[in-house]
């Protein structure tokens, strides 16, 4: 081989990027098929393995039909009083398992259930990848040290706050509508 296809072919080399995949695995199941309709039933599923945990961990439950659990994940585990989850990583799984709507999910090991500032702007976070998605945001469930205390986000008015200041992406809707006319 000459000098120059040498040259060449080590140049390719450098510039290669490799391959991969992403694969849905399925692990033992956390949740039983009984649909979630009300915080009480997300609570009643998930306590059991939330309520001896020493630290925090934060979780999202995906459904279909708006009701019956698809999977659990489990997004981050953290300290006793934080976890750190982000909005790309807590939709993985909804997206992966053609969720129509997700409950996220975490517990306070403390038994204090007021949601701190971190929840509440997670949240904010959250609902507005969710809108943008169009995957509904069910509830978000701070989980406390037994199936007797939990704080829903949606029962205390929160999601709605959050929602009303996020709009109704009007703006995006029309963004979408005008670029498939260019189509």
């Amino acid at each position: 081989m000459g000098k120059a296809k040498k040259k060449s072919a080590k140049r390719a080399k450098i510039y290669e990027l490799p391959c991969v995949s992403i694969r849905l695995v399925k692990n033992p199941p956390l949740l039983s098929p009984e649909p979630i309709r009300t915080t009480g039933d997300a609570v009643r599923l998930l306590a059991g393995k939330l309520q001896d945990l020493d630290r925090e961990v934060f979780g999202v439950v995906c459904l279909k039909g708006g009701t019956v659990p698809i999977c659990v994940n489990i997004v981050s585990v953290g300290t006793l009083s934080a976890t750190l989850s982000h909005p790309r990583e807590i939709m993985k799984s909804a997206i992966l398992a053609n969720a129509d709507s997700i409950l996220a999910f975490h517990n306070h090991p403390s038994g204090n259930l007021k949601p701190s500032r971190e929840d509440i702007a997670v949240t904010d976070l959250l609902l507005y990848a969710c809108e943008l998605m169009r995957i509904n945001l069910r509830d978000h469930v701070i989980i406390g040290p037994d199936e007797e205390h939990c704080f829903s986000f949606r029962e205390n008015h929160i999601l709605d706050t959050l929602a009303d200041r996020h709009g109704d992406l009007e703006i995006a809707e029309n963004v979408a509508d005008l670029s498939s006319r260019w189509k």
